[in-house]
């Protein structure tokens, strides 16, 4: 035993050595606290070396606060749980959809497969892989069109359209060299329209001028270019033909005037005098006076002229 307490003792004294170098504190008048203390800000602890304070008011707790927030996060586990809840739903819906989008996946490469073999058959039979001459031009060259690339040409069908400058006839020509005309001049014998120099349609009218005119000899309407001078005395008129109006002093006119309704001058007369070319003089007057001569008196007339 003796020996036994020997090796004991041999190895507590090593193991003593071994504690206190590795505690490095062999002073026991450290080891004792006497006191403790805490105002609400600091915690102090006192000891025989003196006294250690630390703030520790951050530590410092609400205890209605820390309810809430337990409330609330009660509230906030019962939520996250049902959604979770929600998430096993979403995951076995999201696992049928993936199983939906890798058939549709399956059913595009087998698509995608198909559109390679008949794109490949399509090259085979249209024997065309060059894309720059798909594109032409046309252009013309008289009545010939023709496509660029040596995309071949074709002939314009040519039709055409004359008249007859003498019978004023119109004839077509169509695409086969057919032809059809058309009369613009009636051939019948009693027509008075004739064709023109320029083959149209041509009426030469017979009226050449027309008028009428006040008592006082003012042109109240007439054809262009005619005037009228009030000759010396009363019922004595001058009708002014401009220049090639007629062709002589044979052409044909027309005179007439208001009626006087049988009063004062009842019996009224008009005739023209001095024809030529140019002009006429018209007379005007009672004539309801026995064998004495013409009454003369202003009236306004009214004139034609006509020429064949």
């Amino acid at each position: 035993d003796i020996a036994t307490n020997a090796t004991d003792i041999t190895t507590n004294a090593t193991d003593i050595a071994a504690h206190v170098a590795a505690d490095l504190d062999v002073d026991s008048t450290n080891e004792l606290n006497s006191a403790v203390a805490f105002d609400g800000t600091n915690l102090t602890v006192t000891d025989a070396g003196g006294s250690l304070s630390a703030d520790i008011s951050g530590l410092a707790y609400d205890d209605t606060a820390i309810q809430a927030q337990v409330a609330t996060n009660t509230t906030d586990i019962a939520t996250n749980v049902a959604d979770i809840a929600t998430n096993v739903t979403d995951i076995a819906t999201n696992t049928t959809d993936i199983a939906t989008n890798a058939t549709d996946i399956a059913t595009n490469a087998t698509d995608i497969a198909t559109n390679a073999t008949d794109i490949a058959a399509h090259v085979t039979t249209d024997g065309d892989l060059d894309n720059t001459n798909e594109i032409q031009t046309l252009s013309k060259a008289g009545n010939t069109i023709t496509l660029s690339d040596g995309g071949g040409s074709v002939n314009e069908t040519v039709t055409s359209l004359s008249q007859n400058t003498t019978t004023g006839v119109v004839t077509y020509t169509d695409e086969a060299t057919g032809t059809q005309t058309a009369n613009v001049v009636s051939t019948n014998t009693d027509n008075d329209i004739s064709a023109g120099t320029d083959g149209g349609a041509y009426y030469k009218s017979m009226v050449k001028a027309i008028g009428k005119i006040s008592s006082a000899g003012a042109v109240v309407r007439a054809t262009t270019g005619i005037t009228v001078t009030k000759l010396t005395g009363n019922g004595h008129y001058r009708v002014n033909l401009p220049t090639g109006m007629v062709a002589d002093a044979n052409y044909i006119i027309h005179l007439s005037q208001p009626s006087r309704n049988g009063a004062g001058n009842d019996d009224p007369g008009i005739s023209y005098t001095n024809q030529t070319s140019t002009s006429f003089e018209v007379i005007i007057g009672d004539n309801d006076n026995g064998g004495t001569n013409r009454n003369r008196f202003n009236s306004e007339f009214m004139f034609m002229i006509l020429n064949l």
